[in-house]
């Protein structure tokens, strides 16, 4: 029996079938790692899919994701799937024929998602639903956030305005980082953290953004601006930059020592102080006054 408690009210409820819900699908082949039918039901559901939807999973591995939403729908949605994993599409194309109602909803490409603009044509797709590599058994040898990033620009151009992309991720703080970056293309809707036996995923759930209304207003300006001032190419060009570099911090002032600047002030301070005494030994003994200023002008310069 589970228990949930929520502020107002409880809610109180217990298992009446035999068979777990996330063994419902009849699978003829499983990847290393799959997705459970349940968990999938909910992405789809918060990923606001209706009948006669078209879906997309770019990381599809053995079609849990695709195979839910058909059984749900009865079969009236269409499902693409894609996985750079040949053996992967092999077992999905397996699944699909081991369960009736899947047959004709169901197609699967070895394709790499990060190229999902050129097998998906534009404003083409009600929702993506996938669960992205982890990095832990899947994508160990791979750059992830590059990966994450491209399949989320690519997969802009695919959706259709108001469209959702909702995703498992394991690294639930890099994503919202990555969003942050193209938070002119989507609007983060919800993310929510997932408790399992060994981990604590995040579905992430965001929508397309038809117009970047903030960009087009600022480009709008700089155009109409141009006009009116005597710029520069050099000076146009930098305005007009909109592309950017991550900054590594943990590499900034590396090979800087602890205590170098220091080293060197006190270094440049004895050097001063040997000159000034030096000028000032040679202007006692036949020297002027003039001497010393200029030697008390050295040590300024010096320790500049």
């Amino acid at each position: 029996m589970n228990f949930y408690s929520c502020r107002s009210h409880v809610i109180i409820g217990t298992q009446q079938h035999l068979t777990d819900l996330s063994r419902r699908i009849d699978y003829a082949f499983r990847n290393r790692v799959t997705i459970k039918a349940n968990m999938a039901h909910v992405m789809l559901r918060v990923a606001n899919i209706q009948p006669g939807s078209v879906v997309c999973d770019p990381f599809c591995g053995s079609g849990t994701i695709l195979m839910e939403a058909a059984d749900w729908l009865k079969g009236n949605v269409t499902c693409i799937g894609l996985d750079v994993n040949r053996k992967a599409i092999v077992g999905a194309r397996e699944n699909i024929l081991k369960n009736d109602n899947m047959k004709n909803s169901c197609t699967f490409y070895c394709k790499d998602a990060r190229a999902l603009k050129a097998h998906i044509g534009d404003n083409s797709l009600d929702a993506i639903v996938t669960n992205v590599p982890w990095g832990v058994q899947t994508g160990k040898n791979v750059d992830l956030q590059a990966i994450y990033e491209i399949v989320l620009r690519t997969a802009w151009y695919c959706l259709k305005p108001g469209g959702r992309f909702v995703m498992l991720v394991l690294r639930g703080l890099q994503m919202m980082r990555i969003l942050r970056k193209l938070s002119g293309r989507y609007k983060l809707l919800g993310i929510r953290v997932v408790r399992t036996t060994n981990n604590m995923p995040c579905v992430v759930v965001v929508e397309k953004l038809e117009r970047d209304v903030v960009h087009e207003s600022l480009k709008g300006q700089l155009y109409e601006m141009t006009q009116y001032v005597n710029i520069s190419p050099e000076m146009y060009s930098a305005v007009h930059l909109e592309t950017t570099q991550d900054l590594d911090i943990t590499k900034v002032g590396e090979k800087r020592k602890i205590g170098e600047t220091d080293k060197i002030k006190e270094d440049d301070q004895g050097n001063g102080i040997k000159k000034f005494r030096k000028s000032s030994k040679s202007g006692t003994s036949g020297g002027t006054s003039g001497n010393v200023k200029k030697s008390r002008s050295d040590v300024w310069d010096q320790d500049k």
